[in-house]
């Protein structure tokens, strides 16, 4: 078992959050759920609300300055990684993923063939992100975008610099 994980599992929240506060300056729950590992990066005025899971045992996740993750959030990094940009806001039980079943093979089921990454999946500076949406593995995000709540992401959406403020639903 990778240390990141026992931590997670065993470790007190409090303990956690202290290490993180010293470390990265940033604001963690103590009831966050959020791996101990070196991939993980958080920047100096991150704050990440309660029952949200961070998890980077299996791939880097980067996390902007002055980011702000809500409640009961699952980010989860893979090969790849997440990189999420600064002053970003991050409605709660918004879930971001790195990774994907394959399903090339349909004679056989998809946790048989594996996983499966398309690249880093990006959020750029100042991305709003609404409550219930789903950022895929691979996805592209520019910065200034607004993604109303309860959207799916799995491609590139323009930033508000290239006039597309919003994705589509």
């Amino acid at each position: 078992m990778r240390i990141g994980i026992f931590a997670r599992r065993f470790l007190p929240g409090w303990l956690v959050a202290r290490h993180y506060r010293r470390r990265f300056q940033a604001q963690v729950s103590p009831r966050a759920e959020v791996d101990l590992s070196p991939l993980l990066r958080l920047a100096p005025g991150v704050r990440v609300a309660p029952f949200t899971k961070i998890k980077a045992a299996y791939g880097p996740v980067s996390v902007g300055e002055g980011t702000e993750i809500g409640a009961h959030c699952t980010i989860a990094g893979y090969v790849d990684g997440i990189e999420i940009g600064r002053d970003c806001q991050i409605g709660p039980r918004v879930t971001i993923i790195g990774v994907n079943y394959r399903y090339d093979r349909i004679d056989m089921g998809f946790r048989e063939q594996g996983l499966m990454s398309k690249g880093v999946t990006r959020i750029g500076r100042g991305v709003r992100i609404g409550a219930g949406a789903a950022i895929l593995d691979g996805a592209d995000i520019g910065d200034g975008a607004v993604i109303p709540a309860r959207a799916v992401v799995s491609g590139r959406v323009r930033g508000a610099d290239s006039g597309r403020v919003s994705a589509v639903a």
